[in-house]
């Protein structure tokens, strides 16, 4: 009963994800615990009321988005979406790359990954020498490093850049 408030005042997937961490955490399994990479991009990525009129299922889907961790799982948020309301606007389609994205990046150590101006910067727990030499051979001359506490990088974006495409390529030289 006591828990009931915790699970409302939070939402029930969060509340689980809260409840899993504490059960590893009382396991001493606190290294298995992965944390969630923040992805901040000058992207549109969100669901138009004019596509989903009501609210409540706006939000069942944003839920559905979030909690896609593979290839599988998107397509099956997309045959949903098709199903039931149409053709799929751009900015529902780059929500759903994001979900995919963070998840990937998630699994790598990414912490972070941002857009400020014409520099794309990833924050990660951890960068292998192999890491370094694939994205110097990718972005020669772009990419540059941030002395602090975790490692950092940028890669400066040219304009007809789309950001989501180094992304990607920055990600896959980590898998």
């Amino acid at each position: 009963v006591e828990q009931h408030g915790h699970m409302e005042s939070v939402g029930y997937d969060m509340y689980l994800k809260l409840l899993d961490e504490a059960v590893k955490i009382e396991e001493g399994k606190e290294n298995e615990i992965r944390r969630e990479c923040s992805v901040d991009l000058f992207i549109d990525a969100f669901i138009p009321e004019s596509y989903i009129e009501s609210g409540e299922v706006r939000i069942f889907i944003y839920k559905r988005i979030a909690g896609i961790e593979n290839n599988d799982d998107a397509m099956d948020v997309k045959d949903e979406l098709l199903d039931r309301f149409g053709d799929i606007p751009g900015p529902v389609l780059n929500l759903i790359d994001i979900a995919l994205l963070r998840n990937r990046a998630s699994r790598l150590g990414f912490t972070e990954i941002s857009q400020k101006g014409e520099r794309i910067i990833f924050s990660l727990n951890d960068i292998s020498q192999d890491a370094i030499v694939a994205l110097n051979m990718k972005f020669p001359s772009r990419l540059h490093f941030v002395m602090g506490l975790k490692p950092q990088f940028y890669i400066t974006r040219n304009k007809k850049e789309d950001a989501m495409v180094i992304i990607g390529k920055v990600v896959e030289s980590f898998e």
